[in-house]
């Protein structure tokens, strides 16, 4: 049986709840959702905390060799939130009130800890992007702490990832970034206010393949209103572009509560027909039929038609999910570390 639900962040509702001594207690936790006399009450959510006064992370409980995966690899975040929040298809920034960063000294002294802790050198940093301007800051201060690790990160590909930049983040041990490209058709990005310019994102990835950075990309396919030529044009350029492409994450577009599509269908040639999941107090999916450019159907065919040739595209179409697999080989098959990081034998 479940009680109550909390979404968005956890740690205030959960320090309140480890208080509680009677379930009433509910109506006063922030971020919770419970039932009431057969109604869902959602409370308001809680103030957003100083990035600084949250602990490091603790997995001390965990066994991490237990996990299907040859090393361990933390995941880590030195911001919460995104630091754009324009995307119109996006819902992520239903999980945090604003962007907010924690300092780089914690940062660098949580890095620290886990690695002392646990012996661990391989890490997520899973913020929702990393701007180019944080990246390079952090990247000098894993530098200049003499962190020996490998890490991967999420960014946007904005031309401010220039060659030195992406330089200093090689240099600091990145070696897996994930980049948001969604789409090659520059009217649907504009579209989906990514903030991005297509000659950009290609000399970004080029420059960081060049450099010795893996690259996995997010692809979306039938946006509201794409044409044929549209989608064909995002495969051109992934063929184009694959020796510098190592991974990617692909799918269709879904039409999610919470995003500026859901919310403002009409602007985007959309209606919609009805719920695809029913799931209170969750994110929900819906059906809809555009009034231009592709199908639901026509894109599910173009789609499948061409899977083979978007799957072509990296090493193999399984590292867009096992991620961390992809750090790892990224690691394995680093010709610039003077040493393998890798520790695949289990301590007995």
């Amino acid at each position: 049986m479940i009680d109550g639900i909390i979404s968005g962040e956890g740690e205030i509702p959960l320090l309140h709840i480890s208080k509680l001594t009677d379930w009433r207690g509910f109506c006063h936790t922030p971020n919770m959702s419970y039932w009431k006399d057969g109604k869902i009450i959602n409370n308001a959510p809680s103030v957003p905390e100083d990035m600084d006064q949250l602990p490091t992370p603790d997995f001390t409980d965990f066994d991490l060799y237990r996990y299907l995966c040859p090393e361990p690899v933390l995941s880590l975040m030195t911001a919460r939130g995104c630091p754009w929040r324009r995307c119109v298809f996006c819902t992520h920034h239903r999980s945090y009130l604003r962007y907010r960063q924690r300092s780089l000294e914690r940062v660098i002294n949580d890095i620290k800890y886990l690695n002392d802790t646990h012996d661990v050198r391989l890490f997520n940093l899973l913020d929702e992007m990393i701007p180019p301007a944080r990246f390079r800051k952090l990247a000098k201060k894993i530098i200049s702490a003499g962190l020996d690790i490998r890490y991967s990160a999420y960014g946007k590909p904005v031309k401010n990832f220039d060659g030195q930049t992406l330089k200093t983040i090689h240099d600091s041990g990145c070696r897996l970034i994930l980049w948001g490209l969604e789409s090659a058709s520059q009217r649907i990005l504009d579209i989906m206010k990514k903030g991005t310019k297509i000659k950009d994102v290609e000399k970004v990835i080029r420059t960081a393949s060049e450099t010795g950075i893996k690259n996995l990309l997010f692809v979306m396919f039938g946006f509201p209103g794409e044409t044929e030529d549209e989608f064909l044009c995002t495969i051109s350029f992934l063929q184009r572009n694959t020796p510098y492409i190592h991974a990617l994450s692909k799918g269709t577009f879904n039409l999610m509560e919470g995003s500026d599509v859901a919310k403002r269908p009409e602007l985007y040639g959309l209606k919609i027909i009805k719920q695809k999941l029913i799931q209170p107090a969750m994110n929900m999916m819906f059906f809809y039929r555009t009034e231009h450019g592709l199908s639901n159907e026509q894109t599910r065919k173009l789609f499948k038609k061409n899977l083979k040739r978007i799957e072509s595209v990296g090493i193999t179409p399984r590292f867009g999910t096992y991620r961390e697999h992809l750090l790892i080989h990224a690691c394995q098959t680093d010709t610039r570390a003077d040493e393998v990081l890798l520790k695949i034998s289990k301590p007995t």
